[in-house]
Order: structure tokens, then sequence, then C-alpha cells
């Protein structure tokens, strides 16, 4: 359990960094809507190379040909799984200090249970006690951080934050729906959802490439809209460093762990790390771009989420709904963040 937890932390430590790098991007004027879609160009060149590495080129090639066949499922569940997931999270971070972005990212990990209704399913009722806990923390360090100033408009900070949490479980649902059972939830064309038993959609790797891929139309569009100056070289190697970080090596060390754990109580300690996430990226604003530690109110609130997420981990273990949870997708998505 030690190890579990040990590469859980840090594949966490990892996963904060996309917080900092795109604090700093939004602090050194890069235009948000770079910082988004560059990390996500960049994933599918890694992440194409990384296959046909481990796999083959015919793997390759049957990816590109299942994005053809469906083109209209994987734009369909990238622009929500990844463009309005990532854009928005990009967005938030022009507008507040990257430890609140990450902590109100963690609202992800209940949105994931609070989405079930779309999908045909009950909310447990213990999951939702947790995540009036998690959501009351959150309002408190918002709060607070509106009124020490460091949210110059709360709105624009923790709204997308919120849009992006429920998005990202949403798209990842959609398809892990469709990969299992081949129908997808009914409010989606049957004509889209892909064929069961397609052997490269067991791949995890594939269906994050193929969601990165489906994505690609909404940053060109986002791209033509806000028409934003051309990134510098700095932004470029920042949004690099955020592929590498957290799209290849938080989620390889996340997925490590999260395969090693033998019971459901190990996979929930294991995504209960992800927690640090919080943690992390407090300490590396303060030492490397300036921040501070937040006032009492604050503190409390970072309590309440921390308690929160320690007793959703509980809560999954013992209920049995770890696999149906956002950060049950993670693994075969990027990251949690």
């Amino acid at each position: 359990m030690r190890r579990l937890l040990i590469t859980g932390l840090w594949a966490a430590f990892f996963f904060s960094s996309t917080f900092i790098f795109n604090r700093a991007m939004s602090l050194q004027g890069g235009p948000w809507i770079w910082t988004a879609s560059l990390r996500y160009l960049y994933t599918v060149l890694i992440l194409g190379a990384w296959i046909a590495v481990r796999h083959g080129p015919a793997i390759l090639g049957d990816i590109l040909r299942q994005f053809r066949a469906n083109w209209e499922f994987w734009t369909f569940t990238g622009t929500i799984g990844v463009g309005i997931f990532y854009g928005s999270v990009c967005f938030a971070s022009t507008h507040a200090p990257a430890w609140i972005i990450a902590s109100t990212w963690q609202f992800t990990i209940v949105a994931g249970v609070l989405i079930f209704p779309l999908f045909g399913k009950p909310i447990p009722r213990r999951a939702l006690y947790t995540s009036l806990l998690i959501f009351a923390g959150l309002l408190l360090v918002d709060l607070s951080s509106r009124r020490d100033g460091e949210i110059e408009n709360i709105f624009l900070a923790v709204i997308p934050m919120f849009v992006a949490a429920f998005a990202y479980p949403i798209g990842n649902q959609i398809v892990g729906e469709a990969k299992s059972s081949g129908t997808g939830p009914g409010w989606i064309p049957r004509a889209w959802i892909p064929r069961t038993g397609v052997p490269v959609l067991q791949l995890a790797s594939a269906r994050v490439l193929l969601m990165s891929l489906g994505s690609m139309p909404f940053w060109l569009s986002a791209l033509a809209i806000v028409r934003p100056a051309a990134p510098s070289v700095g932004q470029l190697a920042q949004t690099a460093a955020v592929a590498l970080c957290a799209g290849v090596i938080g989620t390889s060390l996340f997925l490590h762990a999260r395969h090693e754990a033998l019971s459901p109580v190990e996979i929930a300690a294991v995504d209960a790390t992800q927690a640090a996430e919080i943690v992390f990226a407090l300490l590396m604003e303060m030492a490397f771009l300036g921040g501070r530690l937040p006032g009492g109110v604050g503190m409390i609130g970072l309590g309440l989420v921390l308690v929160g997420l320690v007793a959703y981990s509980r809560t999954q273990s013992s209920s049995g709904i770890t696999a149906g949870t956002s950060r049950a997708a993670i693994p075969e998505y990027t990251q949690a963040s």
C-alpha cells in the first residue's frame, strides 16, 4: 500500500504542474487559447508516436480508420471531454491563482457521480453528501480568495472550472458506455456509436488519441474566433512541458498505481492521493510565482475539500462505485488536469 501511495503522490505532483505552467503562461501574457490548443496538438503528436513505437504502425492505422468511420462520435466526445474541459481550465487560469484552479478542479471527482442520471443511473446518497462537503469547502476557498483580492472576477474564474469539472467526466463516460455496450446514452444518435468488439478501442491510449483528434475542430474554431497573437517560444516550450509532465509522466504513474492496486480499498487510496494536487500547486506557486498562503477562511475551505475527497474515496471503496466515477476515467484519458 505504501508503494502505491507514493506512486500516486508522484502522479499528483506531475499533474499539478499543469496548473503552475498554465498560470505562469497567463502571467506572461500568453493567450489562453494557445495554452489549451497547443497542449492537445502535442498530445496527438507524442501519443501517436508512442503508439506507433509500442504497438506498431498498423495499430496507428487502425486508429485513424476508426476515426474516419465514426468521426461524428469522436468529434462530439472530443469537443466535450477535451475542448470544453481544457479550454475552460486555461481560460480560468487567466483569472485566478494556480492553487485555486487546482482546488476547484477537484470537484470533477464528484461531478462524475452527479452526472449519473444522464446515463440512466441513480446518484448514490453517500456520494452526494460528500459532494456537498467538498462544494462547501470550495465556496469558502473561492469567497476567501475574492475577499483577499486574489480573484479579479470570481465568475470568470470559478464558473469555467465547474464547466470543466462536468465536461471532463461526461465526455469520458460517453466513450466508456459506447466501448462497453456499443449503445452509449440514448441522447446520442445511434449511428454515431462505434461498434463493440473493435480491438483498437480496448486500448486506453487509442481512446485518448481518438478524443484528442476529435477535439481539433473545436480548437481550430476557437482560434478562428479569438484570433490570438502568435504564441511565444516560451509558450511553445511550456505547453510541451505540460503535455510531457501531466499527459505522459503523471498519467503513466497514475495508471501504474491503479493497475497494481488489488482491492477497492487500494484503488480508493490511490484515487485519494490526487487531492495532493492542491497542496503541490499551492507550494509550487509560492515557490515559483510569488504566491501566498490563503487566509484563515481559505485554509478552512481547503481542509474541508481535502477531508471531503478522502471521505469520498472511502465511500467509493465501500459502495462499489469506483468504476463509475470520473476519477476512474482518468486512466483512460490524461490526467486529472
